[in-house]
C-alpha cells in the first residue's frame, strides 16, 4: 500500500499529461496545461483553472487513493482540453472517456 505524497501527485499528474497529450494534441487544448497545485476544499477532490492550472485537493495527501488521484487528474485536464465553458456536455464526454 503507496501512501500519496506531494512528490507522487506531481510525478502522477506529468505521466497522466503525458498520456493525454498523445490522446488529444496539445495544441488543439482550450486552455493549455500550465501546471499544478494542492488546495484544499471541502466540496470538490480537483479544479482546472482558465489560466490552465491544475488544483488537486491536499486531503489525497497521506491517502492510498491513488486510482482516484488518477481520474481526478484526467478529469480536470479534460476540462482544460474541452474548455472549462461547456462543463460536463457530451463534447467534454467524449474527451473525458479518451483521456
Amino acid at each position: 500500500m503507496i501512501l500519496i505524497t506531494e512528490s507522487l501527485i506531481q510525478e502522477e499528474y506529468e505521466v497522466v499529461l503525458r498520456f493525454c497529450s498523445t490522446v488529444y494534441a496539445l495544441k488543439n487544448w482550450v486552455h493549455a496545461p500550465t501546471g499544478l497545485v494542492l488546495h484544499s476544499s471541502k466540496t470538490s477532490w480537483g479544479l482546472a483553472t482558465t489560466c490552465g492550472m491544475v488544483k488537486i485537493n491536499s486531503l489525497f495527501v497521506g491517502s492510498t487513493a491513488i486510482i482516484e488521484l488518477r481520474s481526478t487528474i484526467r478529469h480536470e485536464l479534460a476540462h482544460l482540453a474541452a474548455g472549462l465553458k461547456v462543463n460536463h456536455n457530451q463534447y467534454f464526454k467524449r474527451v473525458a472517456n479518451a483521456f
